[in-house]
């Protein structure tokens, strides 16, 4: 379930396979992918049995910066924020009282601001220590390939490899 506006696509089977093998433009292509997805689940494992909330809290903070960063939908210190308390209090596995404490906490901190539906990183290398955060896992060290965001931002990215050829097929979503 998507909590924004995001573009989906589909790939026929036609176009990522050929002879009953997956085209090499393609493999790269989604194994990476695969691999950025499942180390984000793992990190979120993590935060569910080894961060305290306040921690778990800091590094989705983190995260959420770092990827608007990637698409361009981030400054030097902030980004948009759509999710609610009760948002939060699913994704880090916290109640919608200990959400108001942890973020109460993160600002007493000076580290994180929360004023409509942009988040303010105050100081993001505290940040990042409090959250033990390593982008690394996030695989972001190429700028994404950026297409058209849903309410018509785009942002442009340099690579170092274009992506496959094909149909328009990324899912955006942060």
């Amino acid at each position: 379930m998507a909590l924004t506006t995001c573009i989906l696509g589909e790939i026929p089977c036609k176009i990522l396979f050929a002879d009953g093998a997956l085209k090499p433009d393609w493999a790269e292509f989604v194994f990476r992918i695969l691999g950025r997805e499942s180390a984000i689940t793992a990190e979120r494992i993590v935060s569910l049995g080894r961060r305290s909330a306040f921690e778990a809290a800091a590094h989705l903070f983190c995260e959420l910066f770092a990827r608007m960063d990637a698409v361009g939908l981030a400054d030097e210190t902030h980004c948009p924020f759509g999710l609610t308390q009760v948002d939060l209090a699913d994704v880090l596995d916290i109640t919608s009282v200990h959400v108001t404490r942890t973020m109460r906490d993160l600002r007493s901190r000076g580290l994180v601001r929360v004023r409509g539906m942009v988040a303010t990183i105050l100081v993001h290398g505290a940040l990042a220590k409090v959250a033990d955060f390593d982008p690394t896992y996030l695989h972001m060290q190429e700028p994404a390939d950026v297409r058209p965001i849903a309410s018509g931002l785009r942002a442009t990215a340099r690579r170092s490899a274009p992506l496959p050829s094909g149909p328009e097929l990324a899912s955006q979503s942060v």
